[in-house]
């Protein structure tokens, strides 16, 4: 029998017949989502009780465990399934990709149990914070987003222009909601309070910036993954090897 060469492991992620379509139905369901739970959160600021307490408990993007936290998780555990599959397809620069899936699963996992609320309560026990450094998590935040950037720019650098602009995109509207946004949601608090219209605004404003981050992050994944599939050569026909004629 003929010897045949053992093709590499590659994993194989099928997109939607249109990244396009998936990002618009991604964006729509989390713009649905936030105007749900500012609907939920002011009407209890005016009142409501009973059945709004209850609907705040399941559909507020405040709280954890939430539909909305976890379609937040659900959204960066796709990126980082995305960056994964786009690290085992490329054959250069691929370090950036893995780490970029370990952040994103990562984070996935903190909308889910809340380890950074936790870190920032810590740090604002110790240090006694305040104003933009209320929520103290915007202190370690904003040291690894400063990280993530300055390491990400030479990938950036290097992508096709289709894939770098929402890569940016994502980064600046993700940094912008979990850094600047949170800090101005801090400041709110401790001058005003939690229950009030401009904190319901401020927080409201943060998570859709975070959602519409990562649905950026993920169609520039996409485009990159489907970029690279179509670079990629088409296999060779495999040759059929049967019983020689008989003359």
């Amino acid at each position: 029998m003929r010897d045949r060469e053992q093709a590499p492991l590659r994993i194989r992620f099928e997109l939607p017949a249109s990244i396009r379509q998936l990002t618009i139905a991604l964006a729509s369901v989390s713009v649905g989502l936030i105007a749900v739970s500012a609907v939920v959160e002011s009407a209890i600021l005016l009142g409501g009780s009973g059945v709004w307490v209850s609907l705040r408990s399941i559909l507020s993007a405040d709280l954890e465990q939430t539909i909305p936290a976890w379609f937040a998780a659900s959204l960066l555990f796709l990126g980082a399934m995305l960056a994964l599959t786009v690290w085992n397809r490329s054959d250069e620069h691929r370090w950036p990709w893995m780490v970029l899936a370990g952040v994103l699963l990562a984070m996935s996992a903190d909308e889910t149990i809340g380890v950074h609320e936790r870190i920032g309560a810590k740090i604002h026990e110790a240090l006694n914070t305040g104003g933009l450094l209320f929520f103290a998590a915007v202190i370690p935040g904003a040291v690894i987003a400063i990280v993530l950037v300055v390491g990400f720019t030479p990938l950036t650098k290097g992508l096709a222009q289709g894939v770098r602009r929402p890569f940016v995109l994502a980064a600046a509207l993700f940094f912008g909601a979990v850094v600047g946004l949170e800090a101005l949601g801090g400041l709110t608090v401790d001058s005003i309070g939690r229950k009030t219209f401009a904190y319901v605004l401020e927080v409201h404003a943060e998570e859709l910036l975070e959602l519409l981050g990562v649905t950026s992050m993920i169609y520039a994944l996409a485009t990159q993954l489907d970029q690279l599939s179509a670079a990629a050569p088409s296999p060779a026909p495999v040759e059929s090897v049967g019983e020689a004629p008989v003359g």
